[in-house]
């Protein structure tokens, strides 16, 4: 299971493309990305605890010191928030154009940038294969790498590298191997420090190499791997986009079959795995 991790280079009109699939995600989501921002904030927000017997001296209660009331103290307490960090695996085969890859730009865009801006540590790759040519695909032998086109690093301001966002330049032969990028993501969330490690899998169909030996075992391999992710306390989610396929190896599954459904089903399992 090579890999060939790749970085986008700009290409002309990147600005236009990439603003012009977050503004499409942003329209979609409307409110709710504002409100979770609200929600992240008022959670790392420090709870003070008045009226309390013991604690430091709460100054704003101590005209209460001359009468019978000894609950003069306070408290401060951290929010309940768990720090947490987020890798997004995304599907760049083949498949994946016209309507899906505009919705999928527009998702990664915008979720990117509230991510970003609730400073929730992320990664995003997308991945993809070319076709083999090799007669020896057809007895379950490929030779051709995985393609990981890397978006943006744990360490990388999203605003410095949104020009990876542009959708890759592709054809017909690219086919579908997730198995790769969940291992070479989840070995990066694996030695992240943060309490939360969620791992999104974002994809139209399910492991395809021009051979049903190799496509049999790798999603077999799938399925174990994901299983493995999930006993080691990772939060493993699949996103079928207009399907259903990946729910065979992800249990925690949401299907989106268009924008419309994504700040409620989308941003709602998000707001439900931060928090």
């Amino acid at each position: 299971l090579k890999e060939r991790i790749v970085k986008q280079e700009p290409r002309a009109g990147w600005q236009q493309e990439v603003a012009e699939a977050e503004k499409l995600g942003r329209s979609a989501v409307g409110f709710i990305g504002g409100r979770l921002r609200t929600l992240m904030v008022s959670e790392r927000a420090p709870i003070i605890q008045r009226n309390l017997r013991s604690g430091r001296l709460d100054t704003k209660r101590l005209w209460k010191v001359g009468g019978a009331s000894t609950n003069v103290f306070k408290k401060k307490t951290e929010g309940i928030y768990e720090d947490a960090a987020v890798s997004l695996v995304l599907d760049n085969s083949g498949s994946m154009r016209g309507y899906k890859s505009r919705m999928a730009q527009a998702l990664m865009t915008v979720l990117s940038s509230d991510l970003d801006k609730l400073r929730v540590p992320f990664e995003a790759v997308g991945f993809t294969i070319d076709s083999a040519d090799d007669p020896r695909a057809n007895q379950g032998i490929r030779t051709n790498p995985c393609i990981l086109n890397v978006m943006k690093e744990f360490d990388e301001p999203y605003r410095r590298v949104t020009h990876r966002y542009m959708w890759p330049t592709m054809n017909m032969c690219r086919m579908t191997a997730e198995l790769p990028a969940i291992q070479w993501a989840s070995r990066r969330l694996a030695a992240r420090k943060e309490t939360k490690k969620i791992l999104f899998i974002l994809t139209d169909g399910c492991t395809e190499n021009n051979s049903w030996a190799l496509d049999s075992a790798m999603r077999k391999a799938t399925k174990e791997y994901v299983e493995r992710l999930i006993r080691a306390g990772v939060k493993v989610v699949g996103v079928g986009i207009m399907d259903t396929s990946i729910s065979s190896y992800v249990p925690d599954f949401i299907h989106m079959n268009d924008l419309a459904t994504f700040p409620t089903v989308f941003y709602g399992k998000l707001s439900k795995l931060l928090l």
